[in-house]
């Protein structure tokens, strides 16, 4: 649970600090979007498929037939609803990792900060301007970009 809380911690500090704020710019978020990826320490060529989340279905975000069930109850099983017994232990061995995985694997698909015209607008932001965030590479991009 602690290791947990310390993978989700940084992804509550960014929410506090952009839900505290006034206005948020594009900037901030290139800025949070980066450490985020940073503090998860993976990298899109070391995911591993079977930790592929599936981005065009909304199934594994909400599901909302799951019934917990204990040990001793009979087995009724309905096509559209899913157990989770709650009396059998479930293996964790490496799921720190896999969630990591996972939350990189979303970064990647909802924030592309691979196009120019993101650290275009970072580099036009006096707050962010050098763009020390961001690597030496994507820094000469945005100012040839420019």
């Amino acid at each position: 649970m602690r290791n947990l809380v310390k993978i989700l911690g940084p992804f509550f500090e960014i929410t506090e600090e952009l839900g505290g704020s006034e206005y948020v710019t594009i900037s901030f978020m290139v800025l949070s979007i980066l450490e985020l990826m940073k503090r998860l320490n993976c990298s899109a060529s070391n995911l591993e498929e079977q930790d592929a989340l599936n981005f065009k279905t909304t199934d594994l975000v909400f599901d909302y037939n799951i019934r917990f069930i204990d040990a001793y109850e009979e087995k009724e099983d309905s096509p559209k609803e899913r157990k989770i017994k709650i009396n059998t232990p479930i293996n964790v061995i490496d799921m720190k990792q896999k969630i990591k995985n996972s939350l990189y694997s979303a970064l990647l698909h909802y924030w592309d900060l691979s196009n120019d015209e993101v650290f275009i607008m970072c580099l036009l932001d006096p707050r962010f301007k050098k763009l020390r965030f961001a690597s030496s590479s994507q820094q000469h991009q945005a100012e040839v970009a420019l």
